[in-house]
């Protein structure tokens, strides 16, 4: 594989990204510790999505999902997220993660 041409491939033969792709998220908020405390929150979150090819045809049954619980902090150095989330439908060759954490924008 030539790591210098254009297209979805990585140095290995291995597909990355795609031109298609369906989004969704759906997240229920709770304020963390008492109104008081309007900088922290905690919430149960579900996921779905899929990426395709250009070649590809969009299949909704390709469709990963995922739910699972957050955290969210608006810190002096911007807002962090802490989330805990297990696949629900995952494959076998799906590489999947459990815990993330992230320092980025979140709508208030």
């Amino acid at each position: 594989s030539d790591p210098n041409k254009e297209g979805n491939e990585s140095i290995t033969p291995e597909p990355i990204g795609g031109s298609k792709r369906v989004l969704m998220n759906v997240e229920l908020l709770f304020p963390a510790f008492g109104a008081e405390a309007k900088d922290k929150r905690i919430g149960l979150f579900t996921d779905g999505g899929m990426v395709w090819r250009g070649d590809q045809s969009v299949e909704l049954g390709d469709l990963r999902y995922s739910a699972g619980v957050f955290f969210n902090w608006f810190s002096a150095i911007g807002p962090l997220t802490f989330s805990y989330g297990v696949a629900l439908n995952d494959k076998e060759d799906d590489d999947t993660e459990e815990l993330q954490i992230s320092v980025g924008t979140v709508f208030r």
